[in-house]
């Protein structure tokens, strides 16, 4: 009888260990991971006095996303530029923290256009990865139909967190190019990488929105540029590697050799800004071929 109860008590016990274990799951329990992959600085938090950059007078811009939450953005318009950066940050700050790479951007004579996912700046709601994906997208739209950007000039660009936002938005819309900055090849890798336990998820029960950009680059895409730094300690630089030797072309790799993560665009600034206007100035001599996602609305 002893026996007996004590089985009965392991299956219980391992029974609730199952479901403790999938109910802890990253496609479950997305939102308990929310702190680690969010850091959002919210207004007043950040320089949101400053007014220009390199001369160039900040527009602030205010437009919606498909779920009702109203989003912020500063867009630097250079006259007479062919191509505009769509610029998705990193999951840290807001478009405050980072105008040493706008300004970076801006030397290469394009415009840059910066917004907040939600939850983070002046934009409204709370940040999920759903939805920095679907900010992304109406980033863009904005940027299209409201300031009459041309599809055909706007370059998807993310830093970190926002490589697999621009990936998105290059799936979903055409773009003239794709920049990738300090890049992982999906979110699935990076979180086995950071936290081994990850590991013991199969597939079905990892996040929703995989953001598996290395998936995207191997079906046909715009031309791509990866930049990573070679002492980057958060995202190893053989994510960019794998990007690159696994991704259709045409694509681009520069190391930034003394750059790490958060600091890349100024560490090896003359590097980053030549690779980078390098890229723009070689997209019109590719052959014009038609990048248009077979779902763009």
């Amino acid at each position: 009888m002893r026996v007996r109860d004590g089985m009965c008590l392991a299956a219980i016990f391992l029974t609730g260990l199952i479901w403790v274990y999938v109910l802890m799951s990253p496609k479950l329990a997305e939102p308990l991971y929310y702190p680690a992959l969010f850091r959002p600085a919210v207004f007043p938090s950040g320089n949101w006095q400053r007014t220009e950059v390199s001369g160039i007078e900040r527009q602030e811009c205010f437009f919606k996303n498909k779920n009702g939450a109203e989003l912020s953005g500063w867009l630097f318009s250079q006259p007479n530029s062919s191509r505009t950066i769509l610029l998705s940050h990193g999951n840290g700050g807001n478009v405050t923290s980072y105008l040493d790479l706008v300004e970076l951007l801006l030397s290469t004579g394009a415009s840059v256009f910066i917004y907040d996912y939600e939850g983070y700046g002046k934009s409204t709601g709370h940040p999920s990865l759903s939805g920095i994906c679907r900010d992304g997208v109406s980033a863009y739209d904005y940027l299209h139909k409201q300031r009459g950007v041309a599809k055909e000039q706007i370059i998807a660009y993310g830093q970190s967190l926002g490589t697999g936002v621009a990936c998105f938005i290059a799936r979903q819309r055409q773009c003239a190019g794709i920049v990738l900055q300090s890049g992982y090849a999906s979110l699935a890798r990076i979180g086995d990488e950071m936290c081994p336990l990850f590991s013991l998820y199969p597939g079905w029960l990892q996040f929703n929105q995989r953001l598996d950009n290395l998936a995207y680059l191997q079906r046909p895409h715009p031309p791509l540029l990866l930049l990573h730094g070679m002492k980057d300690a958060v995202i190893p630089a053989s994510h960019s590697e794998d990007l690159y030797k696994y991704s259709l072309g045409p694509k681009t790799f520069t190391c930034l050799p003394h750059a790490d993560h958060d600091h890349g665009w100024n560490t090896d600034a003359k590097i980053f800004t030549t690779a980078l206007h390098n890229f723009l100035t070689e997209l019109s001599s590719h052959a014009q071929k038609d990048h248009t996602p077979s779902n763009e609305s």
